[in-house]
């Protein structure tokens, strides 16, 4: 993303894991553009400043991959590691960052995309971005589709490189990431989709 967004753009990354944050600024640095950076926190709309996350172990492997936020009260299920990270409100990180004007979201975090993506509610009133959205679960992904569409956004799929529009019925019955693009942008983004 940031060789695509180039020396005028720039990429804001979250990261709320110390040890994952540090692996990505190592990884960052190699980059000829310095054209990135990376908060140190959890998202949400959460009043509470600080959250649990937990890296979990599943059939005895560590997968790092499905690290999330958890309630302080689930001892349930077993776990590499532990972090308590700082949570901020999406749109308070944007102001707090004076990011003027965000086309593309990306969003990929376990479930609790559902708080994230509300948290974001002025930005995306703003700045009608595109939004690339990974979503597990029934509640979750239902919360995040019928809180996009009530602001005018439609949800796509991408199928051979092009964006296909995706009916809301559907959502149920597809298990890869979801695209939602503002219905008040369609006719500029038509390049990037298919009926």
């Amino acid at each position: 993303m940031s060789v695509s967004t180039g020396k005028n753009g720039k990429v804001y990354a979250v990261e709320p894991i110390p040890l994952f944050a540090e692996i990505w600024e190592r990884n960052m640095s190699k980059l000829k553009d310095k054209n990135y950076h990376l908060s140190n926190c959890a998202l949400g709309t959460d009043a509470k400043d600080k959250v649990k996350m937990s890296i979990p172990i599943v059939n005895g492997i560590v997968r790092h991959g499905l690290t999330k936020v958890v309630d302080e009260s689930d001892s349930s299920a077993a776990t590499a590691m532990s972090f308590e990270v700082p949570m901020k409100n999406g749109d308070a990180l944007i102001n707090e960052l004076d990011i003027k004007k965000l086309d593309f979201i990306k969003c990929d975090v376990e479930g609790f995309e559902q708080y994230v993506i509300p948290s974001l509610k002025q930005t995306i009133v703003r700045d009608l971005p595109v939004l690339q959205i990974e979503l597990s679960g029934t509640d979750n992904r239902q919360n995040v589709v019928d809180f996009l569409v009530n602001l005018s956004y439609r949800s796509y799929i991408l199928k051979e490189e092009i964006l296909v529009n995706l009916e809301i019925k559907d959502i149920f019955n597809v298990n890869q990431d979801f695209y939602f693009l503002p219905e008040s942008k369609l006719e500029e983004l038509n390049y990037l989709t298919k009926k």
